[in-house]
């Protein structure tokens, strides 16, 4: 049994390498956390523990489970947390009830303070982090133009996925600012080439510009090529958002654009994020009704 038990850092290594080998693959990273998770329980290291719950709870929350990442925040409340995981997981629950119960002034305060703390760290990786997080906290409660100047004034990390850059594309889509989403591709494509993820997201990139330059068509296209190259390799939240700025783009006139409105709706009515209700999906129109009123095929909207 003690040497199991000496085993298990080397296991938990080896299980954090897996985690970012396979963090463009949805599947396997959820299934490589699990695995991590149930190791950090065995060798009983409260850092490593809190690790778990801290990453468990946002790949949570980026998969619709709310009440499962509160869990997550709860567990780890319970231990004896440094200042950095105290913050941390603090920043978890922020983001959850941010986006359940809607945007509340002292809770985004406080989200903003933690993350302005480690916003000027020397470890890149935790800036960059710190910093995408802040930017696309800015872009869901509807502060645009400072979420897409935060966005694009990020220093992405060497081969690893652009979530800066993922904030800035939908910015920049809202703001219907077709010439810096032309520069955020050109980056995006040249820096990022490679990976069903990153080629999801320019992807995203080219459906939004084709929308915004009236070309609803091809936009539509690069659209479903998006979702086809993200099914595996993205959360259900930013798949829902892009579908939301899809749909706000290339208008509800077009069918396509009304499934890709009926099914962000539903995703974020059914999984509770509130934040999302009142904020990108109150500038559609009620796409529901189309679907009641059989006009459109409700199981047409049902994936995803």
């Amino acid at each position: 049994m003690s040497g199991e038990r000496g085993l298990l850092p080397i296991k938990i290594r080896a299980m954090n390498n897996l985690v970012a080998a396979t963090q463009f693959d949805k599947a396997s990273d959820i299934a490589a956390n699990l695995e991590l998770d149930a190791l950090t329980q065995r060798v009983g290291n409260e850092n490593w523990i809190v690790r778990g719950h801290f990453f468990a709870g946002q790949t949570l929350i980026d998969n619709g489970d709310l009440a499962g990442a509160l869990e997550r925040v709860e567990a780890a409340e319970e231990l004896d947390l440094s200042e950095f995981w105290a913050d941390s997981i603090e920043v978890v629950r922020l983001r959850a009830e941010l986006y359940q119960l809607g945007y509340d002034e002292e809770r985004y305060r406080r989200h903003a303070e933690i993350q302005a703390k480690y916003g000027t760290s020397n470890d890149p990786q935790l800036r960059s982090g710190v910093l995408s997080a802040s930017a696309d906290m800015k872009l869901a409660i509807g502060r645009t133009e400072e979420a897409l100047e935060a966005a694009l004034e990020i220093e992405e990390i060497p081969n690893g996925y652009p979530y800066a850059i993922q904030t800035a594309v939908s910015a920049a889509a809202r703001l219907r600012d077709a010439s810096t989403l032309k520069k955020i591709l050109s980056v995006l494509e040249a820096e990022h080439p490679r990976g069903r993820a990153c080629r999801g997201l320019a992807r995203v990139a080219q459906s939004h510009l084709l929308a915004l330059t009236g070309d609803v068509d091809a936009a539509e296209r690069a659209f479903i090529d998006a979702e086809e190259l993200w099914a595996k390799t993205q959360g259900s939240l930013p798949l829902a958002r892009a579908r939301a700025v899809f749909a706000l783009l290339a208008g509800t006139d077009h069918e396509l654009a009304v499934v890709k409105a009926e099914q962000a709706r539903r995703f974020f009515a059914e999984s509770g994020y509130q934040l999302f209700l009142d904020g990108i999906m109150s500038e559609l129109p009620d796409t529901e009704h189309w679907f009641d009123a059989g006009l459109l095929d409700r199981s047409v909207a049902s994936g995803g």
